[in-house]
């Protein structure tokens, strides 16, 4: 997460003082989504997760995205809660776009939000307590002036099952901060304040790295906060709801059983 000076800017080589505040206290830069997968489940709660803790906007970088994925987001569009850039080129892999748009949301958010996090689509920052992250971040820069990011600790989930293709079931099982502007520094959040939900499900990544992260300790079951799980349930319903118009008995009972992630 980085922080932008929302009063200064440069303009032909002369420091301009803008003395409006930015539009928004906290955003999201996503890295770009890509490849051909399922991706409506992820992105709704991913969404929905952030605005619960205090994100105000997103900026969404679109490589590829299937067709039955593209209506959740478009619906986000619709409601002015999200803006997409499309990744229109062929000429390399969707993965191979993530420092290019790091860079570019870097800029395209400045003086637009006071802070922005820089995230993927499977990490979710939660917090130890009930205070929400843009009260955190904010408490965090107010006590350390000299800070311009933080970074927070990751915890993997692994979790058991795939994403489901459609809305009828729903079976849910370079990240710091290189150069800084002289005299500032980077946070490193305690992990009792916070951590990031680092979801995996059953990949070449699991197959490839699971053996090492075993080697460092067992593993845990870790729950989402229970204080925002029904909150989150009934936001990502009311999404699905109304994009996808499900709204059979069952569906609903299955949504409710299997949303909780591991």
């Amino acid at each position: 997460m980085i922080s932008s000076d929302s009063r200064i800017c440069l303009a032909s080589g002369f420091v301009v003082f803008i003395e409006q505040a930015p539009k928004y206290q906290l955003s999201h830069c996503l890295s770009p989504l890509h490849g051909n997968g399922p991706k409506w489940l992820l992105f709704t709660e991913f969404v929905e997760h952030y605005k619960l803790i205090g994100v105000e906007h997103f900026y969404v970088y679109v490589k590829d995205i299937d067709e039955y994925s593209a209506r959740v987001l478009n619906d986000y569009v619709r409601t002015g809660e999200i803006e997409t850039t499309f990744l229109r080129t062929n000429d390399r892999p969707g993965g191979l776009y993530l420092r290019a748009t790091i860079r570019d949301c870097i800029h395209r958010s400045r003086h637009h939000s006071r802070y922005v996090i820089i995230g993927d689509l499977d990490e979710r920052i939660v917090l130890s307590g009930t205070e929400t992250l843009t009260g955190y971040v904010t408490n965090v820069m107010t006590l350390h002036p000299n800070v311009a990011s933080l970074r927070f600790k990751a915890r993997y989930v692994v979790c058991t099952g795939h994403l489901p293709v459609y809305y009828n079931v729903m079976e849910m099982g370079v990240h710091r901060t290189r150069l800084l502007f002289s005299n500032y520094e980077t946070f490193f959040v305690p992990v009792a304040d916070a951590f990031i939900r680092h979801m995996r499900y059953p990949d070449r990544w699991t197959e490839r790295e699971l053996p090492t992260i075993l080697s460092y300790g067992k593993m845990e079951t870790t729950n989402y906060p229970e204080h925002l799980m029904p909150v989150l349930y009934q936001r990502v319903k009311e999404r699905l709801d109304r994009v996808y118009l499900v709204n059979s008995t069952t569906t609903q009972r299955l949504l409710a059983a299997t949303i909780s992630t591991p």
